[in-house]
């Protein structure tokens, strides 16, 4: 398979070396991965800005000094599925709020505002 240039260019590192002997170029094509992840804006101090129920459930988990698979099991799921709500890469399904809330100790949840009669 062929790599274009232009269209890979920023996605791929282009490795062109002469191959031994030969005296013929060759190409060939790495492709580049860019992970971006939502971490509390967080000090170790306590100043905190948490964005949402991951971020207060890691605050928790590193306050405890618990790692993730030891709070996993205590929330009932696995420690990939921490990783993702500690990230906010995934969705917090309803079920695993009842522990959340357990072992957090209080509501992370923003209150509810009754809706108004126009």
């Amino acid at each position: 398979m062929k790599c274009d240039r232009r269209r890979n260019a920023g996605t791929v590192v282009h490795d062109t070396r002469i191959a031994a002997g030969a005296g013929t170029q060759r190409h060939r094509c790495v492709p580049q991965l860019s992970v971006e992840t939502r971490r509390p804006t967080t000090d170790r101090t306590g100043s905190k800005t948490l964005e949402h129920v991951g971020h207060h459930i890691l605050k928790r988990r590193l306050a405890i000094g618990v790692n993730q698979t030891g709070a996993a099991k205590l929330l009932g799921t696995n420690a990939s599925t921490l990783r993702n709500w500690e990230t906010g890469r995934r969705k917090i399904e309803i079920r695993f709020y009842p522990a959340i809330l357990r072992f957090l100790g209080y509501n992370p949840l923003p209150k509810a505002t009754p809706l108004q009669n126009s």
